[in-house]
């Protein structure tokens, strides 16, 4: 375990990781092993204005911290694991693919937060090697927030559709304009569900909005110029900013919810091109009988496609634990 004090700026962290390269023989010699290294932080008070700036640009409204803020304040760890000589891939070109996060309970800007984070579950994918980094955070040694990035190093050599699958193993080691409508259906067992659906604007600048309050300078996201270096037609979005703004909506849709332990996985699917229109939605299901709900009983699916509903970009799932 590596005690730190201090944290590098993101700034030169991301100058590191945009010159760091695969390392061959590591990829040969340990495809199955990532660094076993855990970097533990006692993070200093949070910054007001830090996490305004956050809420500001995901439209939170909540009165503790947003559950995604932590993830942010996670990525400088992030990054030193994966900047580790040890580690066997190029940063660039890694694709955030799936994200979990559970919060037992609500955390608030005083609260003295003792960050761990470590790699977990390495194996095999149709398009190369997927990994996650498990960020765990305490308070007075009480585990409240934990999650799990997920992220996939393209690789044809490294596929499973390779014969190499079993060299591979699982191991545990913006401004936004409105438009809402919804709808009400009950089933047999009682259940209420409500259809939630808005429409969101998103502008030109928002890749470069929320890089400035994550600290997630990645050229993809910050002009249409910057974007076109890496393939894209124009910049997109942040995966992990979709996902905030989307609990941003539901907690202004269910705030007993998040008054109370819950888990929220979603996968990003297709990239958004900026500026665009998207649409959220989102199903709640509801026990009518609220004498007899159980906790976790309480979930909502939700999503986030294009306006025309073609292009899916995100599907998640909230609920109670």
């Amino acid at each position: 375990m590596t005690l730190l004090t201090k944290l590098p700026s993101s700034g030169r962290l991301l100058l590191q990781a945009a010159f760091k390269r695969d390392g061959r023989g590591l990829l040969e010699a340990n495809i199955g092993a990532l660094p076993t290294t855990i970097l533990r932080y006692a993070a200093p008070r949070v910054e007001e204005k830090k996490f305004n700036q956050f809420h500001q640009v995901t439209n939170w409204q909540g009165q503790a911290l947003h559950p995604c803020y932590l993830h942010v304040m996670s990525f400088p760890l992030h990054l030193m694991l994966m900047l580790q000589k040890q580690f066997p891939f190029a940063l660039l070109g890694i694709v955030h693919i799936a994200n979990e996060i559970t919060q037992y309970r609500p955390l608030y800007a005083t609260d003295a937060c003792v960050f761990s984070c470590y790699f977990r579950d390495i194996k095999s994918h149709s398009k190369g090697i997927v990994f996650s980094i498990v960020t765990d955070i305490k308070v007075n040694g009480e585990l409240c927030w934990s999650s799990a990035s997920t992220n996939l190093y393209r690789s044809a050599a490294y596929s499973y559709t390779q014969d190499n699958s079993s060299e591979i193993k699982k191991r545990s080691t913006t401004h936004d304009q409105v438009q809402m409508g919804f709808s009400l259906q009950n089933d047999s067992l009682g259940q209420r569900v409500r259809d939630i659906k808005q429409t969101w604007e998103l502008g030109t600048d928002l890749g470069r909005r929320y890089a400035r309050t994550s600290g997630d300078y990645n050229p993809i996201h910050l002009s249409k110029l910057s974007a076109q270096l890496f393939g894209f037609k124009q910049a997109i979005a942040h995966g992990m900013w979709t996902k905030s703004r989307c609990i941003s909506a539901l907690e202004q849709l269910t705030p007993e919810l998040f008054t109370k332990g819950f888990r929220t996985h979603v996968q990003f699917i297709k990239p958004i091109l900026l500026p665009n229109s998207v649409r959220f939605s989102a199903s709640l299901s509801e026990n009518l009988a609220l004498e007899e709900r159980r906790a976790d009983e309480e979930a909502v699916n939700f999503s986030v496609d294009s306006e025309k509903g073609d292009t899916p970009h995100l599907n998640g799932e909230l609920k109670a634990i």
